[in-house]
């Protein structure tokens, strides 16, 4: 039996590591020490440049999106069912995530920082998912690429970007995207199914990636990863 995320056990790098070993393997295969600084300052710099201007905006006024989900989660804290009590736009899975702020703080400023930093765990993933992938795929300077196209862009939507649902499913996205290109396509599903639980529009992906699969022979695998991914909806259907 094939193991649910494919070849991962021969490769380097298991689904749990997001391919790790490649990575630190690219920084030992640099020509010389001097590579090896100038790819850690390359990196930091770029780092800074996505994560500087958001000191700004820790403290900045509450928005209407932030304000919705403290509020989402305080009705279900409260006994209130979304869906039931209130209309409301966000796929289920989307809920859970509004009420992981809620756990620790439940004054609104308190949620919001909360929220943040929740925000900033889902960049952080980002940044290493599209660092790493940069590391296996190109050379030289074009490792940072990836990068660099996605920190370079934070600064200008500083703004909203703490406070904004959206990075939760591109983080989901982007896991999925790199599951099919690796070939964890059991991986691969389940993260579809999570990102289509958050907000749908991962389930465009679904049918494409599942082709991809299927001509791979493992066609299988990723309906048996989504399955299971989706699997919790059928409990909340006699919740919600």
């Amino acid at each position: 039996m094939k193991p649910f995320g494919s070849q991962c056990a021969r490769r380097p790098g298991g689904p749990g590591t997001f391919g790790f070993n490649r990575f630190v393997w690219g920084w030992a295969a640099m020509d010389n020490r001097k590579g090896l600084v100038w790819s850690a300052v390359a990196v930091w710099l770029l780092l800074l440049a996505s994560g500087v201007p958001l000191l700004g905006v820790l403290q900045a006024p509450i928005h209407g999106d932030v304000r919705l989900y403290h509020q989402v989660a305080k009705e279900v804290c409260a006994g209130q069912m979304p869906y039931r009590h209130r209309h409301l736009e966000y796929p289920p899975y989307a809920v859970g995530l509004f009420l992981l702020p809620r756990a620790c703080a439940t004054a609104e400023p308190d949620y919001q920082q909360a929220f943040a930093a929740l925000v900033l765990l889902a960049d952080a993933l980002i940044k290493y998912l599209l660092l790493t992938k940069g590391f296996e795929q190109a050379r030289g300077l074009s490792r940072f690429l990836p990068l660099a196209l996605y920190a370079l862009t934070v600064p200008f939507i500083r703004y909203f970007y703490l406070q904004r649902f959206d990075i939760f499913p591109a983080a989901v996205t982007l896991a999925a995207v790199i599951a099919g290109a690796r070939g964890w396509w059991g991986w691969a599903g389940a993260w579809v199914a999570v990102g289509a639980g958050l907000k749908l529009y991962p389930a465009l992906l679904g049918p494409v990636l599942w082709v991809v699969a299927w001509r791979q022979g493992a066609g299988k695998r990723f309906a048996v990863g989504a399955t299971l991914a989706l699997a919790p909806l059928a409990l909340l259907s006699f919740v919600l």
